[in-house]
């Protein structure tokens, strides 16, 4: 076998060539890249600014998300929570997973933009009929019939190199569109994160809550008994009528079956939180927490937070990103009634004997260049132009919506802890009123002026205080993780 060497110019100019005019008109739609033409709807957003007259006092901190909001409320099992749910809750894996898709989506968009080049070496053996050739001067074959009677090998060693020139840069748009998308994956991102960290603060809350809630209901139970037997004792003197002792047992009744729906919920929370930070549920009554006395109602916001929050909002600009991605993908759908143009070019050896292949005469290549312009598709692009402008109209809504969502979050959290923070204050000022009342009782409970069992209404009234004051605490707590996340992230 004879084997010559090529020079690198003759071999390899063809393919330097195509990939030369793909790089460069892949640079120059680079630089083109424009503004998008706005279409009919279009929404121009502006935030509105903060309220001189009634200023807010939430001071927004510039990290998005803050991941460390939640140290304020200096809790370690809280804090332990937070960081296990964000290393390993299955949700956020999965967003996780979806930029890496995108991504890898963004970067096959790009590959469009260059030549491929492939090198396809092939060997066929084949007999070609002698009857299929012109016969001359009375019948018979003709002077190289005798050859293609016989089998022959035909040995190729290709290189091959095809180019979409993206003249007018459909190319380029498809990759920013598929940029955007992915951008708009990341905030998705950010916005489960953020929904998590809520997620698992408001689950831990309304844990330590229903462990008060539990030990207060015992307290309940045990005065309602207390009350009962005092009643039935006065019952038994014919100082109280059976009616009234029947209304004591159905209060002890019911406060006894509270007592296991505050259990259940007890079960329920424990079991979200196990799932939250990615554990089976079968551990989740061995999840410490710090009891809700530690905690205090987060101060109440004014009127007139700044509506610039709601630009950093990661759904507000995820929106924003795939309403611009829908707008450029009906500049492609137009684009596609335009010719496209292909340049292939391919360079390599072709033989029938093996030890020849790499001869100079063995030499072939080949260059073209083609424009294609539909003339008829059945409608298929005006359809796919409708439909792009739908998806455009129906982005454009969804964004608009998310807009108007996000400002009524923001004031509904700030309604909501405004009122459950003065609801919290007006069940303390009931509570230590009963508290006082209840000292007053105990005074002259040791004055011999009235008997123990009538203490036991007023000490009932302080167990259903006491609850209402866990309940609106909680309430405001939570409505402090709304206000995080309404916020985008952090305040």
């Amino acid at each position: 076998m004879r084997c010559h060497l090529v020079s690198f110019k003759s071999l390899f100019l063809p393919f330097l060539l195509v990939i030369a005019i793909g790089t460069a008109l892949d640079a120059s739609a680079k630089k083109m890249e424009r503004p998008v033409a706005p279409l009919q709807g279009e929404v121009s957003w502006k935030a509105a600014k903060e309220n001189p007259e009634n200023p807010s006092d939430v001071t927004l901190n510039t990290e998005f998300p803050d991941r460390q909001w939640w140290v304020q409320f200096s809790d370690e099992h809280l804090t332990r929570y937070i960081d296990q749910a964000l290393s390993e809750n299955h949700q956020l894996q999965i967003a996780q997973a979806r930029i890496t898709e995108a991504r890898a989506s963004t970067r096959s968009a790009i590959s469009r933009l260059f030549p491929t080049i492939q090198f396809g070496p092939s060997f066929i053996r084949q007999k070609t009929s002698a009857n299929q050739f012109p016969t001359f001067g009375g019948g018979g074959v003709s002077s190289f019939g005798s050859f293609v009677l016989k089998p022959f090998n035909i040995w190729t060693v290709p290189l091959q190199a095809t180019y979409e020139a993206d003249f007018l840069l459909k190319n380029w748009d498809n990759v920013r569109a598929t940029r955007r998308q992915a951008e708009a994956i990341e905030l998705d991102y950010k916005t489960a994160m953020i929904a998590l960290i809520t997620d698992v603060s408001s689950t831990y809350f309304n844990l330590m809550a229903s462990d008060k809630l539990i030990q207060l209901q015992k307290d309940y139970v045990d005065y309602s008994e207390l009350d009962l037997e005092a009643e039935k004792a006065r019952q038994s003197e014919g100082l109280a009528s059976q009616e009234a002792v029947v209304i004591k047992e159905g209060i002890l009744a019911d406060a006894r079956a509270a007592l296991q729906d505050y259990y259940r919920l007890q079960a329920i929370y424990e079991n979200q939180m196990a799932i939250l930070i990615a554990r089976p549920p079968e551990l989740a009554q061995d999840l410490p927490r710090s009891d809700l006395d530690r905690f205090e109602v987060p101060g109440a916001v004014n009127a007139g937070v700044p509506s610039e929050l709601i630009t950093r909002r990661p759904d507000v600009v995820s929106a924003e990103k795939m309403l611009e991605s829908s707008r450029i993908n009906v500049l492609i759908a137009r684009k596609n009634f335009l010719p496209t143009f292909n340049l292939t070019g391919s360079y390599g050896y072709a033989s029938t004997q093996l030890n020849t292949l790499f001869d100079k005469d063995s030499k072939t290549w080949s260059y073209s260049a083609t424009g294609i312009q539909g003339l008829f598709e059945g409608g298929a692009k005006v359809a796919g132009l409708k439909a792009s402008k739908a998806r455009y109209q129906q982005q454009l809504h969804q964004y608009q919506q998310v807009i108007l969502n996000s400002l009524l979050e923001v004031d509904n959290a700030i309604s909501s802890l405004k009122t459950h923070k003065n609801a919290y204050k007006e069940y303390q000022a009931t509570n230590a009123s009963l508290e006082q009342q209840l000292g007053f009782q105990q005074a002259r409970l040791e004055e011999g002026v009235v008997a123990a069992s009538d203490l036991y209404p007023t000490q009932i009234q302080i167990v259903q205080s006491q609850q209402g004051l866990v309940q609106a605490k909680l309430l405001g707590l939570v409505d402090s993780l709304e206000l995080y996340k309404a916020l985008g992230g952090g305040f």
